[in-house]
């Protein structure tokens, strides 16, 4: 039996409308392959599915189902999965979710090196017109516009359902796009809040420190029972404004030192860092864990790992190059070994890796913004 209390009791829904059991695993799909999608699905369809079925009973079994191939190559290296973090909490299987990840829109205000127009709507015309200038921008801008219908209002069935379902839920994520700019999400929370529920409740959202919460959400947040609140920065000074662009690391060390004395003044809110490490930062992990020790030791640091787009993974360093970024991480600290275990988890792939080259020349090119200048230290090394 491989128990996972995720996909027992969890789902997520993304911005383009597919569903998962959680952020890391495969959407859920009918028996000929094709993806479930809001847009066509109903969330309780979705969740009283034959894929959902045939996966409680795969785990039930023993069984590495490969919806959750994630978390078992993670496990398989060494690496503690989101399966086993998830196993940590103590909550009640019921007939609806008790833990919902909802991405309900892609509104966002930064182009992350390593996102997409699916998930960060400033993406959008970037992506044309460095990828796609070959395809009518009027057809390209539809689907996009698309993602925007998928949670609308008319989606009564969806937001019905939602509305059935939240008061059974315990934890609530939620994400973007920008969460702080995703208003239907904290539309959710003021529900909550407003008809008691948010104080049996925990919720977790990501948010680009970038902005801040304005009065309305801060004032929801302390009605809860539990918030944990991750900043997601992937380097600091030029690094960060190079990963997160077009943020300013001046701005974000103003929103780092709010968001570290909300914290402090309400003990039910935990703040920490999320770093996304990916092949363009992870010679940088050391420089990030010793700013984040000297400045804010009560914070803590997730060491998020990058799955896809495969072609960022840390995975595709080349083969003669991965023993000294381990030996590098280990040498600063052996807590960094969940790291170096990714790097072996696959093969360095030889023609990602040109794509990822060719992909971060071109959008170097049009933000006049250079990985060679922002990482000079680790970009020969990795290039060699």
């Amino acid at each position: 039996m491989k128990t996972c209390l995720h996909a027992s009791c969890g789902l997520e829904v993304d911005t383009v409308g597919r569903v998962r059991p959680c952020c890391l695993a495969k959407p859920f799909a009918d028996d000929t392959g094709k993806e479930y999608n809001l847009s066509t699905n109903t969330l309780t369809e979705i969740w009283n599915s034959d894929a959902r079925k045939k996966l409680l009973q795969d785990l039930e079994n023993g069984i590495e189902n490969s919806t959750c191939e994630v978390c078992w190559s993670e496990e398989h290296h060494g690496r503690e999965s989101k399966r086993e973090r998830e196993n940590t909490r103590t909550l009640q299987i019921k007939e609806t979710p008790q833990i919902l990840d909802l991405k309900l829109g892609n509104t966002c205000n930064l182009k992350c090196r390593t996102c997409n127009p699916e998930i960060s709507s400033s993406w959008v015309t970037e992506w044309y017109d460095v990828n796609n200038s070959h395809v009518p921008k009027n057809a390209f801008m539809q689907k996009f516009k698309n993602i925007r219908q998928i949670y609308s209002a008319e989606n009564t069935d969806f937001w019905n359902t939602l509305e059935e379902w939240i008061p059974q839920c315990s934890v609530i994520d939620f994400y973007g796009g920008e969460p702080l700019l995703v208003e239907r999400s904290w539309e959710i929370l003021d529900k909550c809040v407003l008809d008691g529920y948010s104080t049996d409740q925990e919720i977790h959202f990501n948010t680009n420190a970038t902005m801040y919460l304005n009065s309305k959400q801060e004032t929801a947040l302390k009605n809860f029972k539990k918030v944990n609140i991750s900043l997601s920065i992937d380097g600091i000074g030029e690094k960060f404004e190079y990963m997160r662009y077009p943020g300013k690391w001046n701005t974000a060390l103003d929103v780092i030192e709010k968001y570290s004395n909300l914290s402090k003044q309400n003990d039910h809110i935990r703040i920490d860092f999320c770093y996304t490490v990916s092949i363009y930062n992870i010679w940088d992990v050391v420089e990030f864990d010793m700013f984040v020790r000297e400045h804010y030791p009560n914070i803590g640091i997730y060491y998020n790992m990058l799955f896809h787009p495969t072609q960022f993974s840390i995975t595709n360093i080349p083969e003669e190059i991965k023993p000294l970024v381990s030996k590098r991480l280990l040498d600063y600290s052996d807590k960094l070994t969940n790291i170096t275990n990714m790097l072996n988890t696959s093969v360095h792939n030889a023609e990602e890796f040109k794509v990822m080259l060719s992909t971060t020349e071109k959008h170097d090119k049009y933000r006049n913004n250079y990985f060679k200048e922002s990482f000079a230290e680790w970009y020969p090394i990795l290039t060699k």
